[in-house]
């Protein structure tokens, strides 16, 4: 099933409407806006309101009202930072926070990140153990006879391989603990030492997170890199470059390798690009246009769908359905999934009204995942949890809520149970005390 790009005057006009209240909601929150996960939940969402709306018919009825789903949407979030987001009180902690001393890692809590290392490189290989294989080291052997199958067999196939929990370790605290280790290393280890757990644990890096067949894992492990990065006080851009420039690479060789592009002499690099365009801003998008017209005349199911989403987190039950039943009216197969957006997910739940409220409480709830984020102490592995606590934030746009679990939350609260919870010394925890710092004490 296809959809066809209609790009006409009533289109244009949405798409500017909504990115102009994007704009409103972000110039609300620009101080701080790089550190603060309702700024980046909003611009995926643009993302999103950018490549869905030209797959839409404006003439249809479904897709009439998934533009005005999105229209919802963006109004509720722009109503809620107008009114509800206490800009002076952020502004005065978030200069506290960009204030407080950078610090890399205390000894005890560089034997955590040391300890969570080294637990989730041996899960990482115990998982590949058993799943029986690694699309990543097949890949460069040229050994894969039948990728889709085998990358589905991995986390959906007969034999249960424990995938959710495998992937917090070996896509979520491996990262982590990798990219903390290494910004402490280079600032403390030395040359040699550097350089010798780069070329030990990279390669492993990439084995862990491209062993599945999926290359978006690597992408959010650049993501969380260069959130981090930044934010930092002293911008290392050289080094940000390096891992651009690095993941640019892997993801065309990759691709390439799986086969999943034609990778042409001189064509190279505009092959990467447009995959990445491709996966930016319109596979998710296709899924949820082609998805909400599948459920536009289903009944609503009142929260039903999401308690099965909540309840499929536990080990060993089942969740909802809906991503493999699009798969299914897309592609004729039931095995596979193809998600859809959270506006989409919430109107199968709760009709035009669920969406304006879940609009609403997601952004009240990343208001205070930003205050928890600035009441966090400045040392590496809090500032890699927060950035990577920001990826999952935004990234929920996309999905349905039990998504942010999934894709990494408790793995980044398996990292807090570790580590603890370390903040900034003297900080207020009393939200309306919040006082600006300098020099660090109050």
């Amino acid at each position: 099933m296809e959809v066809q790009v209609n790009i006409n005057f009533y289109t244009v006009t949405c798409i500017l409407l909504l990115l102009l209240n994007s704009t409103a909601s972000l110039y609300i929150l620009r101080k701080g806006m790089l550190f603060n996960p309702m700024a980046y939940f909003i611009v995926f969402f643009s993302v999103q309101i950018l490549g869905t709306f030209p797959l839409l018919d404006l003439n249809s009825d479904a897709d009439l009202w998934q533009a005005a789903s999105l229209a919802v949407a963006s109004y509720t979030i722009l109503f809620f930072c107008f009114l509800f987001y206490p800009t002076h009180r952020f502004n005065l902690m978030y200069k506290r926070w960009k204030d407080a001393p950078e610090e890399l890692l205390s000894n005890k809590r560089l034997y955590q990140v040391v300890f969570l290392l080294v637990l989730s490189v041996a899960l990482t290989v115990l998982h590949y153990q058993i799943v029986g294989y690694n699309l990543f080291s097949l890949s460069l052997q040229a050994n894969v006879d039948d990728f889709t199958s085998m990358r589905l067999a991995s986390y959906s196939g007969d034999i249960h391989t424990g995938a959710g929990l495998f992937n917090q370790f070996k896509n979520t605290i491996l990262p982590i603990c990798y990219f903390s280790l290494l910004i402490y290393l280079r600032a403390k280890g030395g040359t040699m030492l550097f350089w010798i757990y780069v070329a030990t644990m990279t390669p492993f890096l990439l084995y862990a997170l491209m062993g599945s067949g999926q290359r978006a894992y690597l992408f959010f492990a650049l993501i969380i890199f260069v959130i981090f990065m930044i934010n930092q006080r002293k911008k290392r851009v050289t080094l940000l470059l390096a891992f651009g420039a690095g993941f640019l690479v892997l993801f065309g060789a990759y691709s390439a390798l799986l086969g999943r592009q034609a990778v042409d002499e001189g064509e190279g690099l505009y092959s990467v690009i447009e995959q990445l365009y491709y996966r930016v801003f319109i596979a998710q998008q296709t899924g949820s246009a082609i998805g909400f017209r599948y459920i536009y005349n289903l009944d609503y199911r009142l929260g039903y769908e999401w308690f099965e989403n909540f309840r499929g987190l536990i080990p060993g039950i089942k969740g909802g359905d809906l991503p493999h039943r699009v798969h299914e009216y897309i592609y004729g197969s039931y095995r596979g999934t193809v998600p859809v957006s959270l506006w989409v997910s919430a109107y199968y739940n709760f009709s035009l009204l669920g969406v304006a409220i879940t609009a609403f409480i997601w952004m009240a709830l990343l208001m205070y995942v930003f205050l928890f984020i600035l009441k966090l102490r400045k040392d590496l592995i809090n500032r890699f949890i927060a950035s990577a606590l920001i990826l999952y934030c935004g990234l929920t746009v996309f999905s349905h809520p039990a998504q942010i679990f999934i894709n990494g939350l408790f793995g980044l609260l398996f990292i807090f149970l570790i580590v603890g919870v370390s903040r900034i010394p003297r900080i207020s925890h009393t939200f309306s005390r919040a006082i600006p710092v300098r020099n660090g004490s109050p």
